[in-house]
């Protein structure tokens, strides 16, 4: 990225609560698609995110973002956590802005300058199921927009869970001062409603899916991609199965308690690669989304995925690969569209997976993950590990490998529906967009 003076132009429309470069792809995912859908919509968008000071994004970026980079310049304000409050991106000036309305800070700054704030949230983090220090993170800006009566969007996301009522208190307030508010699925469409009550609007409380559907596929370095072939010679013509082990449950010795489940997430995960090769797979590759470096202490993907590998036989581990050299969701798109059938723990994974009519089945940490399930055709490909003992995970996700043709079939039926969902939500966006009146 480019640093670029103070002085350039202010913005039409700001995009926040989403990442390009981000360790955790499912992140980057979301960014690079709502750039790419809002760009085709808007006539300009700029972001709001956690670096410092003003920007440029790189070609690398906008490339990702099906993006032609010759003729868009897309600027990036620093908006961070800092311990130098009087910094000019701080968020601290951020929370003086929110009490007083006053454009305090550069954040501030920048969202009253814009014609509106789009905020995804980081997809599911406008929910306490983080913590109450993500909420404030992610509801800080959406505060901000409110205070300097900018029209605020709620690209879609997940709603909730919200088991603490101040939190959910909060959030009910935001969404009812938001212009729109878009539930990425049915299921979460319900705790909308639920938590706005008599302040719900069918006209600007959406229904619509995921932005990640749009986001575009792209090869990765060849090395990536020989991976993928080395699987396949040692599968024989046997399917080649692709798993996402999500660092998050699986690193830290209690993680999978804490998020309820009933066994541990990484004895499950051994169990499932060793019968998945019992059962038809001739190879394993292990994909991580969250590529970062690291140990028990992190949320890699790339340690638990080597941890589970390690722990293998080595006649077993000779047939379980482990996907690398790749940088950008988009990338990992490519390295899934190559399978005989995915299953994962990380929700963006999957969609990179159903976005390529890939069979698919996940393994659900929280509910966000069956609503979008549902609506391909495939909620029985959802495993609920809170509610099934590990051996019946494993169990399950067999049957589905075992059923992958059928599933196929049902996501490629229903995938055109879902793409025209995510186009049309965007138009409704911009359509209410137009219709609003930002007062000063």
């Amino acid at each position: 990225m480019n640093r670029m003076p103070e002085s350039f132009p202010a913005p039409a429309a700001l995009l926040t609560g989403v990442d390009f470069r981000n360790k955790n792809l499912g992140v980057s995912a979301l960014g690079l698609s709502a750039l790419a859908l809002l760009r085709n919509r808007l006539s300009a968008v700029d972001i709001l995110d956690w670096g410092i000071g003003l920007r440029t994004a790189g070609d690398d970026i906008l490339r990702h973002a099906g993006t032609n980079s010759a003729s868009t310049t897309v600027r990036m304000h620093g908006f961070r956590q800092t311990r130098k409050p009087w910094a000019a991106d701080s968020m601290f000036l951020a929370d003086a802005a929110i009490h007083t309305g006053l454009e305090l800070g550069s954040g501030a700054r920048a969202i009253g300058a814009a014609s509106a704030l789009l905020d995804a949230s980081g997809g599911d983090s406008f929910a306490d199921i983080y913590g109450r220090r993500r909420f404030v993170r992610v509801s800080r800006p959406k505060w901000l927009a409110i205070a300097m009566k900018r029209p605020l969007v709620l690209l879609p996301q997940t709603y909730g869970p919200y088991k603490d009522p101040v939190m959910r208190r909060e959030a009910a307030d935001i969404v009812a001062h938001a212009v729109c508010a878009v539930a990425r699925d049915a299921r979460s469409y319900e705790v909308l409603k639920e938590l706005l009550g008599n302040r719900f609007d069918p006209s600007r409380h959406l229904v619509g899916t995921d932005m990640a559907f749009r986001l575009p596929t792209i090869d990765p370095p060849a090395e990536a991609l020989d991976l993928v072939e080395r699987a396949r010679a040692m599968a024989r013509g046997a399917a080649v199965a692709g798993i996402n082990v999500s660092g998050l449950i699986a690193n830290a010795p209690d993680s999978w308690r804490k998020y309820g489940f009933r066994d541990d997430y990484a004895v499950t995960s051994r169990k499932l690669v060793l019968r998945l090769l019992d059962s038809g797979a001739g190879a394993v590759i292990l994909l991580p989304h969250v590529i970062i470096d690291g140990g028990a202490d992190t949320e890699s993907d790339i340690h638990a995925s080597h941890a589970l590998r390690n722990s293998l036989e080595p006649t077993q581990r000779e047939r379980v690969f482990i996907a690398s050299g790749y940088e950008f969701p988009t990338e990992a798109k490519a390295i899934i569209r190559r399978l005989d059938w995915f299953t994962g723990c990380r929700l963006h994974a999957t969609i990179g997976s159903l976005s390529n009519s890939v069979s698919t089945a996940t393994i659900a940490y929280s509910d966000k993950a069956r609503g979008i399930f549902e609506a391909l055709g495939v909620g029985d490909t959802v495993a609920d590990p809170r509610v099934l003992r590990g051996d019946e995970v494993v169990e399950h996700q067999v049957r589905c490998f075992v059923a992958r043709d059928r599933h196929r079939t049902a996501i490629a039926e229903n995938l055109p529906g879902i793409l025209a969902t995510a186009d049309r939500q965007m138009d409704d966006i911009t359509r209410l967009l137009r219709t609003a009146s930002p007062s000063r």
